[in-house]
């Protein structure tokens, strides 16, 4: 059995990873962290935590003492470096501090490699300082992420993208159910080696 906590993960791409790693392991528990409480995932084998992932004391009274992965989904592009360190910096340095403290098996998260420059690069750094954190950690960068029924004005746009080529290597639409896949993939392959 893995318990898996979820920062974030009631959002697009957090709900579609539980869904797929709930019917690919029986045996798998989630804490979901969310900062409503609410979660329209319901399962027996899920969990929803309200509290604030941008904080290291919020997240380590409301995370349980040992937990095998923990995953971070939040973040966006900030209008200010204080909203940047916030959203992007402070749930991954927190994330990082508590899995070696609790002894987690891997850390997980989406990254982000479209959107402005400063959103891209602290997304790059927070990668970097998880991987120097001893831990293995899977991480998943799409681009445009669209189906699984998603119905914003970006996502609505990809068939007219894709039918006009106006897609490269770098600015790919990307299923949210391959995004997920990927990123059960490497979480369950680390948990397994540990």
């Amino acid at each position: 059995m893995t318990f898996n906590v979820l920062l974030g993960g009631n959002g697009y791409i957090g709900r579609e990873v539980t869904s797929q790693w709930l019917d690919a392991d029986p045996e798998a528990r989630f804490v979901v962290i969310s900062s409503s409480g609410k979660n329209s995932l319901v399962s027996d084998r899920v969990t929803t935590v309200a509290a604030d992932a941008t904080s290291y004391e919020a997240l380590a009274e409301a995370l349980p003492e040992r937990f095998d992965t923990i995953v971070n989904f939040l973040g966006h592009p900030a209008k200010s470096e204080e909203e940047n360190q916030r959203i992007n910096v402070a749930p991954v340095r927190a994330m990082k501090r508590l899995a070696q403290e609790r002894g987690a098996d891997a850390i997980g998260c989406a990254g982000g490699i479209l959107g402005p420059r400063s959103f891209t690069e602290t997304k790059k750094r927070m990668i970097e300082e998880l991987r120097d954190s001893g831990l293995p950690v899977a991480v998943v960068e799409p681009t445009i992420v669209y189906g699984g029924g998603r119905r914003d004005t970006l996502s609505r746009m990809v068939p007219l993208f894709k039918f006009l080529g106006l897609f490269s290597a770098t600015f790919k639409p990307v299923l949210v159910s391959d995004v997920a896949a990927g990123l059960v993939g490497q979480l369950r392959d680390a948990t397994n080696r540990a």
